[in-house]
């Protein structure tokens, strides 16, 4: 422990306020250290003053008093009180080195044997067990004091390792929790892409047994089709709604067609009455026939399937028949001979019986409008559908650049006596609706498929005007225009229906702050997802949220606000409006590379009557509601929005 030589003795150590002159070192010591001898004779000359000692120089020179106490009586009662700072010391050293190093047990160990040692040496001297040493209390109770530490720190030890080997393994268990969820997400998706893989060579296969089917029972098809109608009504309007929030839509748009628009076509709404979601009750029946004249309610799950297509339905009728299904089922087995569709949440803001007698109807027998987009976008991936059916695609390259426009259903006009097989191929489409579904993001595209399929592909019609966006005006920075809607126009270029597609546009019984004003129109929007997703911060769709933000950041669009002021327009010819107030703007050019025109809506405009229209009838409904103790009893229940 004390690296000393045996018979070496070092010059004696001066202490605090004494003067006494130094002996004289014997020989033995100026032969083993010149050096020291030097500094000694300087120091004893008087030339150079004594070096302070450190602690490890002063326990030196304990440990050399204590292996010579002959050359130093009188010094060994002191000796031995510096002996045992010395070990005390130098345990703690030992014993906090070992901790560090992990070795518990040696430390442990130290500790008995170094007491032991200590005790025994000092068992020859004046120094016991019991004796008082000069920091105050005994050499017997300092080790306890310093075993205890040992033992403190011991413990101190333990937890932090305990507690980082749970740490450790924490993490461990997240990164081969994280592993194997990635490697379930793979595996899932390879299964996903085999079934859908098998699912779309089904969907081909069982077409060719559908086109076969209908070729060879084409007239007893034709029969039972026209017999079918000649007991139908010629035109009527059709809806399919059972839920609450679609149920809550749809008589907002029939009394704004009743006692705003004084349209008098007669109206069926449809609903599944197999599925608890989509049922009507009578309470709700009754609200309706109280406030609107000539509307029936028909239980489609009631009415009769076709048995030829039983055995190519991999999804037969039944309670989780649903949502966009129900939808084309409503057309198929509606009770007119002449169908205007709308969507629940489709307000129209002119009478649109006038469709039927448009130009393009009566020449095709059916009429649909555009949405904004013209081939896939990331969400929809119609083009996909007709590779699969193996049908000539109207975005193929042989067709040129992708100009047609995919099909936004929230209305249509189909004559169902001219285009029964087009109907039958619908209905077949939409129950394979685990192929159809993920590629034209519902019913949209699969009309088309269908025409396709029915080889009228010449006949299928859209109006010729695209879309234009509806806004509120919200003042919020960053954020101002939020959607309300889409607006598609009559095809002599009005404004004729608001279908209010976005979050803030849905009348809802149970949402609590007020539903805001239509403020702004947007010009017809161009083919790009700039105009239906953020102009420099300006413009927000929010039904398709900030999936695209990023896309259309790096373009330096802006928005044309356009007020009566500034210029005249009228939104009885919207094409006009848009030339003459923002010549400058191209419907069919990127929304990021021009400024998009926004008109503000008028007090006197055809489209705020018939919003305020909308909302008296959603104040006549608040009004006349009635609550059960979960859910609304007038209404229906809850269900999923068609």
């Amino acid at each position: 422990m004390c690296a000393v030589q045996a018979g070496t003795v070092l010059p004696p150590r001066r202490q605090p306020g004494h003067s006494q002159q130094l002996a004289a070192p014997t020989a033995a010591a100026v032969t083993s250290s010149s050096r020291s001898w030097r500094r000694w004779h300087q120091v004893a000359q008087g030339s150079l003053a004594p070096r302070p000692l450190s602690p490890l120089r002063r326990m030196r020179s304990v440990c050399e008093l204590a292996l010579h106490p002959q050359q130093q009586p009188k010094r060994m009662a002191h000796s031995a009180a510096l002996l045992t700072s010395c070990f005390a010391l130098l345990l703690s050293i030992i014993l906090w080195s070992n901790v560090r190093a992990g070795c518990r047990a040696e430390a442990m160990a130290l500790a008995a044997d170094g007491g032991a040692e200590a005790l025994g040496m000092l068992g020859g001297s004046d120094a016991g067990i019991g004796s008082e040493l000069p920091g105050g209390g005994s050499m017997e109770q300092q080790l306890r004091e310093q075993q205890q530490r040992v033992r403190d720190l011991e413990i101190i030890l333990a937890d932090e390792r305990s507690e980082a080997q749970t740490i450790r393994f924490e993490r461990a268990s997240l990164v081969r929790e994280k592993e194997q969820a990635e490697q379930q997400r793979q595996e899932a998706e390879r299964d996903k892409q085999v079934l859908l893989t098998e699912a779309q060579s089904a969907l081909y296969a069982d077409s060719l047994v559908m086109g076969h089917l209908i070729r060879a029972n084409r007239t007893a098809l034709k029969r039972d089709w026209q017999a079918r109608l000649a007991g139908q009504r010629q035109r009527g309007i059709v809806l399919s709604a059972g839920s609450t929030l679609p149920l809550t839509n749809a008589f907002i748009t029939l009394h704004v067609l009743r006692n705003h628009l004084k349209c008098a076509l007669p109206v069926a709404i449809m609903y599944w009455g197999a599925s608890k979601a989509d049922t009507v009750d009578n309470s709700s029946i009754a609200f309706f026939k109280e406030h609107l004249r000539d509307v029936e309610f028909i239980n489609a799950s009631a009415l009769a399937y076709p048995d030829y297509h039983r055995p190519l339905s991999p999804d037969l009728p039944n309670g989780a028949f649903q949502g966009w299904k129900v939808k084309v089922f409503s057309i198929y087995a509606a009770p007119f001979q002449e169908v205007l569709y709308l969507d629940s949440d489709s307000t129209p803001l002119l009478d649109p019986s006038t469709l039927f007698a448009t130009e393009q109807y009566r020449r095709f027998g059916n009429l649909f409008w555009a949405d904004f987009y013209a081939g896939d976008v990331p969400w929809i991936k119609a083009e996909k559908l007709f590779e699969i059916l193996k049908v000539e695609s109207p975005w193929s390259p042989a067709r040129g650049p992708k100009t047609a426009r995919q099909a936004e259903t929230g209305q249509l006009l189909l004559h169902r006596g001219w285009h029964w097989e087009v109907l039958e191929w619908l209905l077949f489409l939409n129950t394979h609706d685990e192929v159809t579904y993920r590629t034209a993001h519902g019913d949209k595209d699969t009309f088309r498929a269908a025409f396709h399929l029915a080889g009228r592909a010449g006949m299928y019609q859209q109006v010729a005007h695209y879309p234009a966006l509806t806004l509120t005006d919200t003042v919020v920075k960053e954020r101002r225009y939020h959607q309300r809607g889409v607006v598609q126009l009559h095809p002599n270029g009005s404004l004729l229906f608001h279908h209010k597609a976005g979050p803030l546009g849905k009348f809802d019984l149970q949402r609590l702050e007020p539903i805001p004003a239509t403020t702004h129109v947007t010009a017809r929007a161009s083919a790009d997802l700039g105009t239906a997703c953020v102009f420099s911060g300006s413009l927000v769709n929010e039904a398709i949220g900030g999936m695209y933000e990023k896309q259309v950041q790096k373009g330096s669009g802006q928005v044309l606000l356009v007020t009566p002021s500034t210029c005249n327009y009228t939104m009885y010819d919207w094409p006009a409006s848009q030339a003459a107030c923002a010549p400058g703007y191209d419907q069919n050019l990127p929304g990021t590379t021009q400024k998009l025109p926004i008109f503000e809506v008028t007090p006197t405009s055809h489209l705020a009557r018939a919003e305020a229209a909308a909302e008296a009838a959603f104040n006549l409904m608040e009004s006349s509601r009635i609550w059960g103790p979960e859910i609304l009893t007038v209404f229906g229940t809850w269900g999923p929005d068609v």
